[in-house]
């Protein structure tokens, strides 16, 4: 039974290739084995907190006018730390989003 498609699936991105070699870290989808991925997905919440706790408390209660810094990945691509907050919680809700749904899970 195929995965259903959500509402707004015209505007989603392509999903990469089953052959895919990420630029950023090299990872090559071919060579990990399921155990390998599902072993490192079990790893990434304690990870999470591991990171989002390292932020020095200082941080976390910024003024308004820090959250404007900026980082730059590409050129011409400049986002606020505000943004960076902002699409971390956005790309985790969509990426669980879809393990549920190709997953079957509901909730």
């Amino acid at each position: 039974m195929p995965a259903s498609r959500p509402d707004n699936y015209e505007q989603l991105p392509p999903l990469a290739a089953e052959d895919y070699t990420c630029d950023v870290c090299a990872l090559v989808y071919p060579e990990i084995t399921i155990d390998d991925a599902v072993g490192v997905i079990v790893g990434l919440p304690g990870a999470v907190r591991a990171v989002v706790s390292a932020i020095p408390p200082a941080a976390c209660l910024a003024k308004d006018g820090d959250w404007d810094r900026i980082a730059t990945r590409l050129p011409g691509e400049d986002r606020t730390a505000r943004w960076l907050v902002r699409q971390a919680m956005d790309e985790g809700i969509h990426h669980l989003g879809d393990i549920r749904r190709i997953g079957g899970i509901s909730g």
